[in-house]
């Protein structure tokens, strides 16, 4: 199992890494943000998902939506919610 893992890993261009942990992270920087990790920052962030629909100029509908996925977060705003889950 971990031999294919590894080559997954090696096939996608992610450069191999020692843990579980790091793999994740790079497969995660890899696809991009999910509505979990903006519903994860928003709640450790304090913020309501009306607040997070003004920071972003969306509806707080669409915010639920991303969030429990049933809607993809939109290309446009794709590197919005990537830089502000990293904190730029």
């Amino acid at each position: 199992y971990q031999q294919r893992r590894r080559q997954i890993i090696r096939d996608r261009g992610i450069a191999l890494h020692d843990t579980a942990e790091e793999v994740e992270q790079a497969a995660a920087a890899e696809r991009g943000p999910t509505g979990e990790d903006l519903r994860l920052a928003r709640r450790q962030r304090r913020l309501t998902q009306t607040e997070m629909a003004r920071l972003l100029g969306v509806s707080q509908s669409m915010v639920s939506q991303i969030e429990t996925g049933q809607r993809p977060i939109p290309d446009d705003l794709r590197q919005i919610i990537a830089d502000w889950l990293a904190g730029e």
